[in-house]
């Protein structure tokens, strides 16, 4: 499920990002308002599995594009 999370500061997100590296994966940052850091976050386990549907799709995309249908008879 993804999470957001307000920071004062790029230091400050900094900080919890490498205390919780190992738990959560950024899927996204914007800074807004002059310097306040929002992260929005996955737990690593779900990340994981949207990254392999993800390259799944890239590379079933791939495939339809090297294997073109044949052209119908006319």
């Amino acid at each position: 499920m993804k999470e957001t999370k307000d920071f004062a500061n790029w230091t400050e997100y900094n900080d919890w990002n490498i205390q919780n590296y190992s738990q959560f994966s950024v899927i996204n940052l914007n800074e807004i308002e002059g310097g306040i850091v929002r992260a929005e976050y996955v737990p690593n386990e779900e990340w994981a599995v949207e990254a392999k549907r993800l390259a799944d799709e890239k590379e079933a995309a791939a495939q339809a594009a090297s294997n073109p249908a044949p052209a119908p008879e006319v």
